[in-house]
């Protein structure tokens, strides 16, 4: 808000801002940037695949040695024909975090979990 109010600029209102977040977080990656620690990025095109948890057909990383310097590298984890998907694992989430972050839930989530206390499963039971 000081940033804007010094630019000249209103603030945004909270829905406002809401919404450019949620659209900032659902487009991000998440990844271990080297020596700068984990990070959430941008990055163009990449952002374009779709999560696939059981067998991406790609993988991505972070790279300090790119001809200009650091980038985020996309493999391939598999051959592919013209015409594949090209997807990528979200990572190993509960499908709370798929809904909050990208606003999806996967079909099919082996991370997805429901915790019960032994006690409460045998009064349940009984």
């Amino acid at each position: 808000c000081d940033a804007a109010e010094a630019a000249g600029l209103d603030a945004p209102a909270e829905p406002a801002f809401r919404r450019a977040l949620q659209l900032v977080w659902s487009r991000c990656l998440r990844l271990r940037a080297g020596p700068h620690g984990t990070r959430r990025l941008l990055v163009p095109m990449v952002d374009l695949a779709n999560h696939d948890g059981v067998a991406p057909a790609a993988l991505f990383a972070f790279s300090a040695a790119g001809r200009r310097g650091a980038c985020v590298r996309l493999y391939a984890a598999r051959p592919l024909e013209k015409g594949d998907e090209v997807t990528i694992t979200y990572g190993d989430h509960p499908n709370a975090h798929f809904a909050q972050y990208y606003g999806f839930v996967p079909r099919h989530n082996p991370h997805d979990t429901v915790s019960v206390a032994l006690p409460q499963l045998l009064e349940l039971s009984g």
